[in-house]
């Protein structure tokens, strides 16, 4: 039972207080209520929430969002270590700042809205390599924000703090587009080229780039640019997922870089795929599967090591496009447009596309989580098709085939 008991401050006037048993046993009580039928509103919501299971103190209330993520991750064993990485920087520079000293049971909606519009808007101070700049949040930065900022009220809900997440519903405008553009890529890729949406190579051109590039690595390029796999993947393969009989590479594993250390870990989405071996790389594969042992990496480094992104872009990539694109030009052809190597898994894409291939089959050969992804990633190669089908359709309707079926149409 409640006890509801008037009280008179200098300031306020005659207000009510209520007391109450709390879940636990402890008497708890509420203030400043202007009249007692306002007390009684409250305490039968009150009443509500202990018969629903919905009732959290206001200690528990004033757990600060900062302790809830913190608490979050500690517990996330199951984060890869460039999630991890990338989220514990997101939650550095975009969440800790603005969220730290909230209560929990103090956030709505509205104020998660608020804060994703203000970081999309106004420029902040935030950490960047070894460095610091002025930035706002780009689409994919906002949504990892609103995601991260979403697991420290599931911790919050899971223990028992609130019973409603206030940052669920809230969305980062064009987020659907924005998120195909941004998750597909490799972790350290570097950023996307400046202008170009989706960078393609002609098939000349990805055979030029491939015979610039250092010989132990022309076939690397060539598969990457032919199989549609992320770099990260290829980099993990070896002997064994490549079957030549079959004519399929088996991708389970990526090497990602983190901080300068490597780790060897499940595929984006932890959905292992196989992906064909197109006719041209097929006698190439064979013959360097001949040179190794079962368990060999199939593209190794120098030293025989897992090969790293970010040096290998530097050391042999980029030398390599300088190199293509002066052979292009001194022969007045069309140089390759600025890609990074993740423009290789665009351009497969494309040579699927250009050779007719169903985009069921393209998502399964990239390893999209869904078909909306690949449409809307390559919206731009599908959006040529429509010329093509326009055309065929056109052919049904030329004069010789509608007199052929007595037919006369003229416009």
């Amino acid at each position: 039972m409640a006890s509801f008991v008037s009280y008179t401050t200098e300031r306020s006037g005659r207000r009510w207080r209520v007391w109450y048993k709390a879940p636990d046993g402890r008497r708890a009580k509420r203030s400043g209520f202007k009249t007692k039928r306002e007390a009684v509103e409250w305490y039968e919501r009150l009443t509500q929430d202990f018969r629903e299971g919905t009732y959290s103190s206001e200690t528990q209330k004033r757990t600060l969002v900062g302790e809830c993520l913190d608490s979050y991750f500690a517990a996330a064993l199951n984060l890869a270590p460039a999630t991890r990485a990338n989220w514990e920087s997101v939650a550095k520079n975009w969440v800790y700042p603005d969220w730290a000293r909230r209560e929990v049971g103090s956030v709505k909606s509205t104020d998660v809205e608020e804060w994703l519009a203000r970081i999309m808007r106004a420029p902040r101070e935030i950490t960047r390599g070894r460095g610091t700049m002025l930035a706002t949040a780009g689409a994919p930065t906002a949504q990892r924000a609103v995601l991260v900022l979403q697991r420290a009220f599931v911790y919050a809900i899971k223990a028992g703090l609130i019973h409603r997440n206030p940052a669920l519903g809230v969305t980062v405008p064009d987020i659907e587009q924005h998120e195909a553009l941004d998750h597909d890529r490799d972790e350290g890729d570097g950023p996307p080229p400046t202008g170009l949406r989706n960078p393609y190579l002609t098939f000349p051109q990805l055979l030029t780039l491939a015979n610039s590039i250092h010989p132990r690595y022309r076939l690397l390029v060539f598969t990457l640019g032919t199989t549609g796999m992320r770099f990260s993947e290829a980099a993990a393969l070896r002997k064994r997922n490549v079957d030549v009989v079959r004519n399929r590479i088996y991708i389970s594993r990526a090497v990602t870089e983190v901080k300068g250390q490597l780790y060897v870990g499940p595929v984006k989405n932890r959905r292992p795929r196989e992906v064909p071996i197109p006719a041209p790389l097929r006698r190439r594969l064979a013959e360097r599967l001949a040179e190794l042992g079962p368990d060999d990496l199939l593209f190794p480094s120098a030293d025989g090591k897992h090969l790293r992104i970010g040096l290998w872009r530097r050391r042999y990539f980029y030398p390599a496009l300088q190199a293509a694109n002066a052979e292009l030009l001194a022969q007045h052809l069309e140089p390759i447009p600025p890609i990074t190597p993740h423009g290789l898994r665009h351009t497969a894409a494309s040579l699927a596309v250009q050779s007719g291939a169903n985009p069921l089959l393209i998502q399964r050969m990239l390893g999209h989580q869904n078909i909306t992804m690949t449409m809307n990633r390559y919206a731009d190669l599908f959006n040529e098709d429509l010329n093509e089908v326009s055309d065929k359709m056109a052919a049904l309707f030329d004069q010789k085939t509608m007199e052929a079926y007595g037919q006369v149409v003229s416009f």
